[in-house]
């Protein structure tokens, strides 16, 4: 008689490509130590994919092949329940054959941008995420940010919270959002490439979470013309070797350090071209606008929801350990290593060039004259993707801090997205990126 098999579960390797999906392939976990020392081949032209499947033009075609390694340090694993098999996932280191990090993978290019980073200004990148996504189920929360709200969606929201921690990501706060069944997780600030990590891991784990209770989370920046949009607030800030904070100065204009002054700056500068990154689809658009408090407008300001860069202050005589700068325009359908390379590159230009800090705005953009707007440095941002794209191509800054192929296949499978879209229903659009997203 043959001696009965060990039971199997399946690990997965995962990298989140240039639409901001997900991509994976896996092995038994028998494979798993050989996974580890070789990982799996992947055809470089599937890192051209669009949304709905299809392959945008690119350099590679059927030949090139890379590898996706595991990397260790990012191993996620959720113990089976009764209905759903154990989730045993890694995020990918994305190599050449001879072992070389792949210059088109985002999360090798934020690896060099926080590199670059520490090199030129000696301090350490912190980021945090917020997370806003809608809940598909068959039941509907009460009123938002409400105690029947919360208690309502409790049993999901236990269980998301200890999903996620159980995944290694510290969650700072939760809560029912304002849409119909939407909701928000915040993740606690972590140091370089572990931030982002987090932020994508979040992400997943949000997903798996309502896969297990019959439910799906969706990320969409708009789930429908009258709902409230689906933000990925970004947080950042500085500190040195010892964890101090280099980002904060008490008597400075927002409590800003000349570093943090003129890394602001250079991001307000460059912020028409990061939208391509930060509102990465056709239906970005839909959410990004005045009156919304997703930011139609590139200014800064202090606690203020309609500025793109809010500067969030610290009460009192409190350290400084608390301050940071949320950029607001991002949402859930992007790449968070493309979107935080990119924003990091027009941060150190501002550096670079010793960028002064624009007018802090203490009202609404959009209440400001034109006149007003030009002297407060507030500038419309693109109202479509097509426009950021556009915006994109004519900054030789980001252009030329992105690797020649990454930007290449970016720029083809983006306006293969918009061809694609352009001519669809409004309530097709919706759809279509519900689902996907």
């Amino acid at each position: 008689m043959s001696k009965t098999a060990e039971h199997q579960h399946l690990v997965m390797v995962a990298w989140n490509d240039l639409t901001g999906i997900s991509r994976v392939r896996g092995v038994p976990s028998s494979r798993l130590e050989s996974l580890k020392a070789k990982g799996l081949g992947w055809a470089c032209a599937g890192h051209a994919l669009l949304p709905n499947g299809d392959i945008a033009d690119n350099p590679w075609g059927p030949m090139d092949e890379v590898q996706q390694v595991p990397d260790v340090d990012t191993e996620v694993y959720l113990d089976a329940d009764e209905q759903w098999p154990a989730y045993h996932l890694f995020l990918a280191n994305t190599q050449t054959p001879d072992g070389k990090p792949w210059q088109c993978c985002p999360r090798v290019l934020c690896k060099q941008a926080l590199n670059d980073f520490k090199s030129e200004t000696g301090a350490e990148f912190i980021t945090a995420f917020e997370h806003e996504f809608t809940l598909i189920s068959n039941e509907s929360k009460g009123s938002a940010f409400t105690l029947d709200a919360t208690r309502q969606g409790s049993v999901f929201l236990e269980s998301l919270v200890n999903q996620v921690c159980n995944a290694g990501v510290t969650v700072e706060t939760y809560e029912a959002e304002f849409g119909e069944n939407q909701y928000e997780i915040s993740c606690a600030p972590k140091q370089g490439i572990h931030g982002v990590d987090q932020a994508l891991i979040a992400r997943e784990v949000i997903r798996e979470t309502a896969r297990r209770q019959n439910m799906r989370a969706s990320f969409t920046p708009k789930p429908s013309p009258s709902a409230p949009g689906n933000g990925m607030h970004f947080h950042f800030s500085f500190v040195d070797g010892g964890g101090q904070p280099l980002s904060f100065d008490r008597h400075a204009p927002g409590q800003l350090s000349e570093l943090a002054a003129q890394f602001v700056a250079g991001i307000h500068v460059h912020m028409p071209a990061l939208m391509a990154f930060a509102a990465s689809t056709p239906l970005s658009y839909e959410r990004i606008g005045p009156g919304h408090w997703s930011c139609g407008y590139a200014c800064v300001g202090v606690q203020n929801r309609e500025a793109a860069l809010r500067i969030i202050p610290v009460p009192g005589t409190s350290s400084g350990a608390s301050h940071n700068i949320e950029f607001r325009p991002p949402d859930g359908a992007g790449n968070p290593y493309l979107f935080v390379a990119a924003l990091i590159y027009a941060g150190l230009d501002g550096v670079r060039s010793k960028l002064e800090l624009p007018p802090l705005l203490e009202c609404d953009p959009h209440s400001l004259s034109a006149e007003e707007q030009e002297k407060m440095g507030v500038r419309l941002l693109p109202g479509s993707l097509g426009e950021a794209l556009d915006a994109l191509k004519n900054d030789r800054v980001l252009c030329d801090a992105l690797p020649d192929q990454l930007f290449e296949v970016f720029m083809a499978i983006k306006n293969a997205e918009i061809k694609q879209v352009k001519n669809i229903s409004l309530e097709e659009l919706y759809s279509s990126y519900g689902h996907i997203y």
